[in-house]
């Protein structure tokens, strides 16, 4: 029985150190060199972006640039070799995608030119759900594809223009443990910027994954929040572009950023027990000392620990951020878990239209609150004080919410104020009046027959030098110097 125990022990030793060993693997791909089809000006800056991100994370990631059909799949066969059981691979595509045989397929630098079809004769790029069953056969825990590949489908409508994107629109279903979010959903075209004036290198998509990739929790909280920011950058422009997203993950949650309690050592190995004996009669022990008073208890730092304890609203058994387990362990912060959670579903039904708003806030909050892992060398009980106070800050945000009248849209102008770099941009985004006429501007801009997209016509790029010129002063005449501009253009256009 002794042996069985200690064989048993002895293969959890086992796989505990296999999954140690298990290391996050990532392929970047950009293609934007394209012989026979239109060429596209960001892929090889987005992918050296996210191989550059990725590397900072600890992936060990290769790059791949411009690279013919064999190239390609050359590189992706010595990186399904590289993989090793429990591993997380992530595969990054920007350039084009298309149907090919039928198949949902990333291509590569010499795929055919518009309009060839059932062209199989040789790897014009790599077959989305070939490779995910590749990566899973090689033994890896989880596929991550992120596709910035949904610029139209070339092989679906004939010359010059392309068909709209099948990105999301596969023959078959991913394999178990695989997650795919694409730029955009079958029937749209992703866009690469918000207009003439988003200086930004990246693609919309892009741009947000960026601004995500490094965020702790599992994946399928990055997907959605670089999916729900994208919607709104898109409507920021009055341009529909939905990202489309298949999970097909299973088990527990995968994360691209662990935590230090996914990072902790392996357990020594039991060792073989010693025969019987009979033990030595123990030492004279030194009788207890009475305690006076109890120690203080920790929970003085936060409010929300002194509701009725218990367990939090999530399933405890899925938990693997640091945070998450603490919360777990504490009955206190699953009370604050709960208030916080009840919190939120009433603000939220309260907001109204700046729902989508409020629940970019909450993920913005849980990532704070899961950065309490950082107190883990000061003790637990640093790690739960900090988690209640979260918890005491968002509560009190919420409450403000909930006790507000419903929210409405925000007023935003034309362009993304994200982006806004420049005073009078500034300006604009900080004035719902300016706004507002900068819309309606925009507006009587394309029905004169310009374009937001295209080359800007002589008249309107001068008045946007003019107005951009109200830079030249400050405080209130700065508005009033815009405000004059948007009038002025306002009628000139029609208005």
């Amino acid at each position: 029985m002794i042996r069985a125990i200690i064989a048993l022990l002895t293969a959890l030793m086992l796989q505990g150190s296999a999954a140690a060993q298990a290391q996050r693997r990532a392929i970047v791909i950009g293609i934007g060199e394209y012989r026979e089809l239109q060429g596209i000006v960001r892929p090889v800056g987005d992918a050296r972006a996210v191989h550059d991100r990725l590397s900072q994370l600890g992936f060990t990631a290769g790059i791949v640039v411009n690279a013919d059909g064999p190239a390609l799949q050359d590189a992706f066969n010595r990186f399904t070799a590289s993989l090793q059981e429990g591993d997380v691979a992530v595969v990054y595509f920007s350039g084009h995608a298309g149907r090919v045989g039928g198949e949902f397929t990333l291509l590569a630098a010499d795929a055919p030119p518009q309009g060839t079809r059932e062209r199989r004769q040789q790897p014009f790029g790599l077959l989305l759900t070939t490779i995910a069953d590749d990566i899973r056969v090689a033994g890896a825990q989880a596929q991550i594809f992120f596709i910035d590949a949904c610029r139209g489908d070339p092989y679906v409508s004939s010359p010059p223009e392309f068909g709209a994107s099948s990105c999301g629109e596969l023959k078959e279903p991913l394999p178990e443990g695989s997650l795919a979010l694409f730029s955009a959903s079958a029937g749209q075209r992703a866009l690469d910027r918000l207009g003439d004036s988003d200086q930004d290198p990246h693609s919309i998509f892009t741009r947000t994954l960026l601004g995500h990739i490094h965020d702790a929790g599992p994946v399928v909280r990055l997907a959605r929040s670089v999916r729900t920011e994208v919607i709104e950058l898109a409507n920021s422009v009055q341009y529909q572009q939905t990202p489309a997203y298949l999970d097909e993950l299973v088990g527990p949650p995968v994360v691209l950023v662990p935590s230090p309690s996914d990072l902790a050592s392996v357990p020594t190995p039991p060792s073989a027990p010693a025969l019987p004996r009979v033990p030595p009669p123990p030492p004279p022990q030194p009788q207890p000392q009475p305690q006076p008073h109890p120690p203080p208890a920790a929970t003085d730092g936060f409010a929300c620990g002194s509701a009725t304890p218990g367990p939090p609203t999530f399933d405890c058994g899925r938990a693997r951020l640091l945070a998450e387990v603490a919360i777990c362990r504490d009955p206190r912060l699953g009370s604050c878990d709960r208030i916080l959670n009840a919190a939120f579903y009433e603000a939220q039904a309260r907001a109204g239209r700046g729902a989508v708003a409020l629940r970019r806030d909450q993920e913005a909050w849980l990532a704070r609150r899961d950065a309490c892992a950082g107190a883990g060398a000061q003790g637990p009980a640093a790690v739960a004080d900090c988690i209640g106070r979260a918890y005491d800050e968002r509560i009190a945000e919420l409450e403000v919410v909930r006790t507000q009248p419903p929210l409405a849209a925000p007023v935003s102008p034309s362009f993304n104020c994200r982006y806004a770099r420049a005073p009078v941009e500034q300006a604009i985004c900080s004035d719902p009046a300016l706004a507002a006429k900068d819309r309606r501007m925009a507006r009587l801009y394309e029905r004169a027959g310009g374009s937001r997209f295209g080359p800007v016509e002589p008249a309107q790029s001068a008045w946007l030098a003019a107005r951009d010129g109200c830079a030249r002063v400050a405080g209130p005449a700065l508005h009033a110097c815009i405000h004059d501009a948007y009038d002025a253009r306002i009628a000139e256009l029609g208005g």
